[in-house]
């Protein structure tokens, strides 16, 4: 029991970092790169597009690790999705030499983990303890 909910923190913690930084893209998109990012509407259209989708996602993360016990496959499935997506965001950082965003490559494992220790145990790995 309390592995599970240790399991269920660590990603709920990782999906709302995720969360902060899409919100602090929102609002001022320069600190996270280190310099100024220009004010062009195409810029700002790319920025706010990244932004929405980080806190959808992280809010979608957050429901599935709550529903990780009474609904394994849905979340697992769910946190694989945002695994990838966690993947997809280190890539294109590593391919920009952004170092900041080492933290997604450690969100994209604490998910992918959590969803392949579900998916290889058929959730029982979260399931809670019966007693006869």
């Amino acid at each position: 029991m309390a592995a599970s909910r240790v399991l269920m923190g660590v990603n709920i913690l990782a999906a709302l970092a995720s969360g902060i930084f899409g919100a602090v893209a929102l609002a001022a998109p320069s600190s996270l790169v280190g310099h100024t990012v220009s004010p062009n509407p195409d810029t700002r259209f790319y920025v706010d597009m990244y932004a929405v989708r980080s806190i959808v996602i992280a809010a979608s993360l957050v429901t599935a690790s709550l529903t990780l016990r009474r609904i394994p496959v849905v979340g697992a499935i769910a946190l694989a999705g945002g695994g990838l997506v966690q993947v997809g965001d280190a890539a294109i950082a590593a391919q920009f030499g952004t170092p900041g965003v080492v933290g997604a490559s450690v969100a994209a494992f604490i998910h992918l983990g959590t969803a392949g220790l579900m998916l290889s145990r058929g959730g029982s790995a979260l399931s809670p303890r019966r007693t006869a």
